[in-house]
């Protein structure tokens, strides 16, 4: 309850003389006791304070209405005739109100006028800060780059650089690592949805029980896609899809190919299609290819992070940052293994493809057609067999590790 000073006035007029205190309870009735009051004042004080009032304004309650002049009795509380606070007379500001003021001054001071460069370094994260979170070692190389380390993990960065290489596997991140406050440091957007799924896919959740894959042959009809000397995209795709899904249905994951013959599918109808089927992954199957011959090496997509400055608009896939990650993560990772290609790195790309998907979705360029000697590996049945274990493998250790949407 919080009291004006007049009226606290009022209610104690004759407090001092007679020695009686009027004491507010919690449940705002009122009683009269007396109290005794030591000769020098110093133990006890002459009234108790009213609820919402602090010590200090309650003493200057007291020393005004000692000066004060007889003044007309006020009703009880208990009373309807009560009327209205008296408003006349200086009022005192409450000291929570006080407190809140400044508090919002500074708030509005930080939020208004705090120059635009915080702004950026409020979304930097120190490597020093990711390895105490974590659980790492952090080495730091003469170089320059950082190491942050555990018995089950190696990470490297390098300064001004956006390569990230996590247990052997070069990750692209959104940003370069920077030096910020003499500390070397990655973009927050990087953290959370490179990093964080990668330490803790058990955080990673699936649609469904299920466990149904999609599996897209790319291009198709009369989009022949990459032309090499010898071999065609659509035909490597298809052939490639075909053997993934064989792999898939022996471990019992049911599976669904987009196409299992030489037609065109629109890139929404593709979507589409997973979705149709409920799938809980969608990977989209490829066939690279460059002006550069000697270009070589697997490439593994997925779209950029929704809170990444080189997102564009919302799309279906937007939820899905953290499957996605993990997803190409071990499929670029079991392929790598079974091929011994060149790691080009997992990248972000806006495909249309994988826009439209609605769960975790990827997209795997198995090697370039313009390269003589990748196309001649291509071709041979044996090599297709181990790309297409590779990325059975990745999708199955996806599925195992990450958990069931409730």
């Amino acid at each position: 309850m919080l009291l004006s000073p007049d009226f606290a006035f009022e209610k104690w007029p004759d407090c001092i003389t007679c020695r009686k205190n009027i004491v507010f309870r919690r449940d705002a009735r009122s009683t009269t006791r007396h109290r005794k009051v030591n000769a020098d004042n110093r133990r006890k004080r002459p009234f108790l304070k009213p609820r919402g009032i602090g010590r200090s304004a309650a003493s200057f309650l007291l020393r005004g209405a000692r000066g004060m002049a007889t003044k007309p009795r006020v009703p009880s509380l208990a009373s309807d005739e009560l009327g209205p606070i008296p408003k006349s007379g200086p009022s005192l500001p409450v000291p929570r109100a006080a407190i809140f003021m400044t508090a919002l001054f500074h708030l509005l001071f930080n939020l208004l006028l705090r120059p635009e460069a915080d702004a950026g370094d409020s979304q930097l994260l120190s490597l020093s800060g990711v390895a105490s979170y974590y659980g790492l070692v952090e080495c730091v190389l003469p170089s320059g780059a950082i190491h942050l380390r555990s018995q089950a993990v190696n990470l490297k960065f390098e300064p001004d650089s956006r390569r990230l290489v996590f247990n052997g596997i070069t990750v692209w991140m959104h940003e370069p690592a920077v030096q910020h406050a003499g500390r070397l440091s990655i973009h927050r957007c990087d953290a959370v949805s490179i990093l964080d799924p990668l330490f803790r896919p058990d955080r990673v959740f699936l649609l469904s029980e299920r466990r149904v894959v999609v599996l897209d042959p790319g291009h198709g009809g009369t989009d022949s896609g990459a032309l090499g000397s010898f071999l065609s995209e659509k035909d490597l795709t298809l052939s490639l899809a075909s053997k993934v899904e064989f792999e898939l249905s022996a471990a019992g994951i049911e599976t669904f190919l987009t196409r299992t013959n030489d037609v065109s599918i629109g890139l929404r109808d593709r979507a589409e299609f997973a979705a149709e089927h409920k799938a809980d992954v969608f990977v989209s199957i490829h066939a690279n290819w460059a002006e550069n011959r000697n270009a070589s090496g697997l490439e593994t997509f997925l779209l950029p992070s929704a809170a990444s400055a080189s997102a564009d608009s919302p799309s279906s896939n937007a939820t899905c940052d953290a499957a996605n990650m993990l997803l190409a993560y071990e499929i670029h990772r079991m392929t790598l293994s079974e091929t011994l290609t060149t790691d080009r790195g997992i990248k972000r790309a806006r495909f249309e493809v994988l826009r439209n998907a609605e769960c975790a979705a990827t997209l795997v360029e198995c090697g370039f057609l313009s390269n003589p000697i990748e196309e001649r590996a291509l071709s041979d049945e044996s090599y297709r067999w181990r790309v297409a274990r590779g990325i059975a493998a990745g999708i199955i250790s996806f599925l195992s590790t990450a958990g069931i949407s409730r």
